[in-house]
């Protein structure tokens, strides 16, 4: 039935064969063939149920990385999500979908983001193509790149730099999503924290509730860099995201905790 005259009964069968977590070798070549057919909505299925198998051989695993180099945008995105969806893959497969953070459809390029994200471990040239997504024209795709590294606990410092500068793209919602995503680390600079600390006067209420949950997960952090900011600043940051009590009460204490020199400056 893979070679049936209806293309609807030969994207059945692909879909058919997909189902089941093990095929013999000649069905799976008999399946392998429909990545090649004529019909896009064809090839499109076949890219989706080779990502059903539990395990596949390496040819066909090959068969699966040649449709990321589809005519067709659709069969290049599905085929990166049926690869993503693999624990592991060989360094073809990497490439193949770093090279995808480069396709002239943005929902392509958003697709080998999310699906590099899946990944247990970044490699450096999937990291750079992924700090390079940050400055796409869609902003989709930069929120989808941002989202990507929130799944990671720790980035070098360059990548992180990269996040503080996206934190100031003209769309909320990739704001959000850079916000989030440096939240998440386990670890980030001061000037991290005075990035966020310019965000707390932020337009949209969704970005400061981002910051308010990235700055009380660094409290200690912040602490440290309140006698370097002015009266106006520590009041803001006090009130809103360390105690929930009297600025004038309680601030003075922490500030001369950090720094009794600094007292008279900030206050």
């Amino acid at each position: 039935m893979t070679k049936d005259e209806d293309s609807d009964v030969r994207c059945h069968t692909a879909w058919e064969l997909g189902r089941r977590s093990l095929l013999p070798e000649s069905a799976l070549q008999a399946f392998i063939a429909l990545t090649k057919d004529p019909n896009g909505s064809v090839r499109g299925s076949a890219a989706k149920a080779l990502g059903q198998p539990s395990s596949l051989p390496e040819w066909a695993l090959q068969a699966l990385i040649a449709l990321m180099k589809d005519q067709d945008s659709e069969v290049r995105g599905v085929a990166a999500f049926s690869l993503g969806e693999r624990s592991s893959f060989p360094e073809s497969a990497l490439q193949a979908l770093i090279e995808l953070t480069k396709d002239p459809d943005s929902a392509v390029r958003s697709s080998a983001a999310s699906w590099l994200g899946k990944q247990s471990s970044l490699s450096k040239p999937a990291l750079q193509a992924l700090i390079a997504l940050m400055k796409d024209p869609d902003r989709e795709v930069r929120g989808s790149a941002a989202e990507v590294l929130g799944q990671k606990s720790s980035f070098p410092e360059w990548a992180l730099q990269a996040l503080i500068e996206l934190m100031k793209d003209p769309d909320k919602e990739v704001r959000s999503s850079a916000i989030e995503a440096l939240g998440k680390q386990s670890s980030f600079p001061e000037s991290a924290l005075q990035a966020l600390i310019t965000l707390t006067k932020d337009q949209d209420d969704w970005v400061r509730r981002y910051v308010t949950s990235a700055l009380t997960k660094n409290r200690w952090t912040l602490y440290r860099l309140l006698p370097t900011l002015n009266r106006q600043q520590i009041k803001l940051i006090y009130t809103g995201y360390l105690l929930k009590q009297r600025f004038d009460q309680g601030a003075p204490f922490y500030i001369r905790a950090c720094q009794n020199f600094c007292v008279q400056e900030v206050i």
